[in-house]
C-alpha cells in the first residue's frame, strides 16, 4: 500500500479563493461589500484585491453615478482576459477539451483522438500533443491560455504533478504534468476525475 501526500493550501490562497468566489458570484461588487461576503477583514480585502487587480484576474470599473457622493469602484472577474482549459479522456482514446473564460463562460470545445499508449510516459506525450492540436485548431489565441487542468482516472499527486497508480499501466510514480506542460508551453495541473468533479 502507498500513500499520496495531501496538497495543503495556504491561508493566503484560501483567502484569495474566497475573495475571487465572492466577486464571481456577486460582481460587479465594491471592496466595501467584500468583508460581509467573505468574513475577511477590510485590510486583507484591500491587500488581496490590489494583488488580484495587478495580476489582471480582476478589473475595476467606476460605478455609474446613481447615488450621492463619489462613485464607488466595483470589482469583477476579468472574463475577457485569461482562458483555462479543462481536459479529460474518454474510453475511446479521445481527449475532450473545454476552453473556459475565468468568468465561467465556455468559449470552445474540442475532441481530439490520440494513439494508444504503451506506458504512462507515452500517454503524457500523446495527451500533450492532443492538447497542442486542440489549441492550434481553436479560435482562442494560445497566449490567452493561462493553465490546463487534466482529469485522469488515476491516483494522483497533484502537488508533484505525478500519477502514482493507474489500472492500465504498471504501478510506478510517473511525472505527468511537467511533460505535458513542456509540449504545450502552458502550466498544467492534473487531478483525479472525482477531485475535478
Amino acid at each position: 500500500m502507498f500513500y499520496v501526500r495531501a496538497m495543503r493550501i495556504s491561508e493566503h490562497t484560501l483567502n484569495r479563493l474566497s475573495i475571487l468566489k465572492a466577486i464571481l458570484q456577486n460582481g460587479p461588487v465594491a471592496r466595501t461589500d467584500l468583508p460581509d461576503l467573505t468574513g475577511l477583514s477590510a485590510g486583507l480585502i484591500t491587500q488581496q484585491t490590489s494583488e488580484l487587480v495587478s495580476s489582471g484576474l480582476v478589473v475595476e470599473t467606476r460605478e455609474a453615478a446613481s447615488r450621492k457622493g463619489r462613485p464607488r469602484m466595483l470589482l469583477e472577474i476579468n472574463g475577457d482576459d485569461a482562458v483555462v482549459i479543462g481536459a479529460s479522456i474518454d474510453g475511446q482514446g479521445n481527449l475532450l477539451a473545454a476552453f473556459v473564460s475565468l468568468s465561467g463562460k465556455k468559449l470552445h470545445e474540442a475532441r481530439v483522438h490520440f494513439p494508444a499508449s504503451a506506458t504512462l510516459a507515452d500517454m503524457a506525450e500523446n495527451i500533450g500533443n492532443a492538447i497542442k492540436q486542440a489549441i492550434a485548431e481553436s479560435p482562442i489565441d494560445a497566449d490567452r491560455i493561462a493553465r490546463v487542468g487534466i482529469a485522469l482516472p488515476s491516483v494522483i499527486d497533484t502537488a508533484r504533478g505525478a500519477v502514482h497508480f493507474n489500472t492500465t499501466f504498471p504501478v510506478e510514480p510517473t511525472p505527468f504534468a511537467a511533460p505535458v506542460a513542456q509540449i504545450i508551453g502552458i502550466p498544467v495541473t492534473i487531478e483525479n476525475n472525482m477531485d475535478c468533479m
